[in-house]
């Protein structure tokens, strides 16, 4: 967890890892800008939330979106859900040699 950590620490650490899971945050937004695999968590409680995914997602991410249901607010994700969706991302890696 980088909470407040400086921008360079965030990119070394995108960098140095499988992936990242993280909401609607800066922090969170540089591993995928790093184009890191991200599980971004979502509220839909505002009935926007596939759309705002469709935007700040790029294409090999999308798939990672987790989403509340309508009108929910981010609380009700699962913790299983979001973990299955890792286990996803991660499987869906290269294999490193």
């Amino acid at each position: 967890i980088l909470a407040g950590a400086p921008l360079p620490d965030l990119a070394a650490a995108a960098f140095a890892c499988e992936g990242a899971v993280g909401n609607d945050c800066g922090p969170a937004h540089v591993f995928h800008m790093c184009g890191r695999p991200y599980a971004c968590v979502l509220s839909d409680q505002d009935n926007r939330a596939q759309r705002c995914a469709n935007e700040w997602l790029d294409i090999p991410n999308a798939p990672f979106a987790v989403l509340s249901g309508p009108g929910a607010p981010i609380s009700t994700v699962k913790v299983d859900t979001v973990l299955n969706t890792v286990r996803k991302m991660l499987s869906s890696q290269p294999v490193k040699v």
